[in-house]
């Protein structure tokens, strides 16, 4: 949610300088937000905007009105936290005004408070080693997670989501391809975040379960859950309600469901026990629900797990399911997909270019 009332505004017809600047002086912040009498945006200003006027020989009570940026970047009040922080990485924007559904000045996002708002120390640990062969020449020298959707790699788009909810503590799982991921990304700091690194040993694929425990193997006095996320993933899932469940339920693991919409091709028939048929209905939808590709995860779900060879996500959850431990269901209803094929990267790259 952006910064609502009181807001750092100038309402005059030509506020001056002196004002702009006692506004960004009052609120602490870099910018003031020129409005008309009807809450209508009609510009931005900064503090760095109005350094150059007065270095330029402006006065103090000149008006600050040539020196504002008009028809400033906006985003709705609809927006969700992630992606308001993904667009201002993204443009290298500090503050971003929010406006209603009827195009009025609603409220004010700043870096400041998206990066800094509820920053978790929970550990976020992001599978990006995997080599995307169903994406064919794709991936021949791109990893998989570095394919980019609207101008930016599938792997940017979900840090800077992680970012958005506060999990700045990052860690790639990298294999394929991992000088490319290291060179993009560095120590994390142009993310807002911190990011290290885990390697697969060479030739000794983990599988998907295998990072996760490699993780807590080198981190042996961690105590909270930890979250992992598949790297090639497009979503708006909330992160922190993902790791909240998992603690109110006292969980060993959490998995973030999915409903997946399924069309069978053919009339699918229902009998009865003596045979006749109750009903046919021609090419049903059917829906069922999957991983998601998230989970919370605590640490002592790595024991007993082995050290070598690939552990598959799903043997994880079955050992756990074995031996009696709450395995817990986190359903998800916002946008999510997994860009596993040709057609799933279309899907994404269309999606988010309309968007």
């Amino acid at each position: 949610m952006a910064n609502r009332l009181p807001l750092p505004l100038l309402t005059e017809t030509a506020p001056s300088i002196r004002a702009a600047l006692e506004v960004i002086d009052g609120f602490a912040l870099n910018a003031a937000l020129i409005v008309d009498a009807h809450r209508n945006l009609i510009g931005i200003v900064t503090d760095g905007d109005l350094r150059r006027a007065l270095l330029g020989g402006a006065s103090l009570d000149g008006s600050v009105v040539p020196f504002m940026t008009r028809n400033p970047e906006v985003v709705g009040e609809w927006e969700s936290r992630a992606s308001v922080l993904d667009l201002m990485l993204s443009r290298g924007i500090d503050q971003l005004p929010v406006v209603d559904a009827n195009g009025k000045l609603a409220g004010l996002h700043t870096l400041r408070e998206l990066l800094g708002r509820g920053v978790k120390e929970t550990p976020t640990l992001i599978l990006a080693g995997g080599r995307g062969t169903r994406l064919g020449r794709e991936t021949r020298s791109v990893p998989k997670p570095m394919l980019r959707v609207a101008g930016r790699p599938i792997l940017e788009r979900l840090i800077n989501h992680c970012v958005g909810f506060g999990f700045t503590n990052i860690t790639l799982s990298v294999a394929h391809l991992a000088d490319d991921i290291i060179a993009y990304f560095g120590d994390g700091n142009h993310f807002g975040c911190q990011i290290t690194y885990l390697h697969d040993r060479e030739g000794e694929p983990r599988g998907t379960g295998g990072p996760f425990v490699d993780f807590v193997r080198s981190r042996p006095n961690c105590g909270d859950p930890i979250l992992v996320i598949n790297g090639d993933l497009v979503t708006d899932a909330n992160l922190s309600s993902l790791v909240e469940s998992h603690d109110d339920a006292g969980a060993l693991m959490t998995i973030a469901t999915y409903d997946y919409m399924h069309e069978v091709p053919f009339g699918v028939v229902e009998a009865e026990a003596s045979g006749f048929i109750r009903q046919v209905e021609e090419k049903p939808l059917l829906s069922v629900p999957v991983s998601a590709g998230m989970y919370a995860i605590s640490p002592a779900a790595a024991q007993g797990l082995p050290d070598e060879g690939p552990i598959p996500m799903t043997e994880v959850v079955r050992k756990l399911l074995a031996q009696g431990s709450k395995v817990l269901a986190f359903p998800i209803t916002t946008d999510w997909l997994d860009v596993g094929s040709p057609g799933d990267l279309r899907k994404a790259r269309g999606s988010l270019q309309d968007s």
